[in-house]
């Protein structure tokens, strides 16, 4: 957060910490411009819960930004792992796990909303 920011949040009390976290969360930052979005995220539990999490997100995270992408018109594709931490959503690739499905759908996804060589006029719109 402290990158994508360029605020240095190590020396910050929790409050000013979460001011800034709030206004960065990918949630508040969907728009109807957004560009589509790939999702993948993890949850230890077996079955999915209010107060669910992998080691570092909440699943409500997962729920609240597939409902602000539907809400906002905004092509996504996401899916929630269960029984997997943060760290291992993208490195899974036993049994067809996490890692595969992620890797199967980043091609078919860009395949399907990014032009490989987007026109300046395509740039100029997107939103920063």
């Amino acid at each position: 957060m402290g990158w994508l920011t360029g605020t240095d949040m190590f020396n910050m009390n929790l409050s000013q910490a979460s001011v800034i976290i709030r206004k960065w969360a990918p949630v508040t930052l969907v728009k109807k411009a957004s560009c589509p979005a790939i999702l993948a995220y993890g949850c230890q539990d077996k079955v999915p819960h209010a107060r669910s999490s992998d080691s570092m997100v909440p699943v409500s995270n997962f729920i609240g930004l597939t409902n602000k992408l539907a809400q906002a018109g905004v092509s996504y594709d996401g899916k929630l792992f269960t029984g997997i931490n943060h760290g291992e959503v993208a490195g899974n690739f036993n049994n067809g796990g996490s890692g595969t499905w992620v890797v199967d759908r980043l091609a078919a996804f860009k395949a399907k909303h990014f032009d490989t060589n987007p026109s300046l006029s395509q740039i100029q719109q997107m939103d920063p």
